[in-house]
């Protein structure tokens, strides 16, 4: 599996030690679940803004979001 996500070092950083925290109660491991795969749309924000392709000096997730005209759940502002 590949995880999708902004600023994503710091959410599998969570996830990684959610795992570690949980080996003595489950058999299954991060590595076991998701690929080495990830792909940090903080990053990509950050490329296309130096590309002069996105009008925003801040690649916050809102601004992405509200540029790309994106709809979150109601609940989204919450989540982060």
């Amino acid at each position: 599996m590949t995880i999708i996500a902004h600023n994503a070092g710091f959410d599998t950083g969570f996830v990684k030690k959610m795992f570690n925290d949980c080996s003595n109660e489950i058999t299954i491991m991060y590595d076991d679940i998701f690929s080495r795969n990830v792909i940090d749309t903080a990053t990509m924000a950050l490329i296309l803004r130096l590309q002069g392709k996105l009008p925003f000096d801040r690649c916050s997730l809102d601004n992405i979001l509200t540029y790309y005209d994106i709809k979150g759940p109601e609940n989204f502002a919450t989540l982060h």
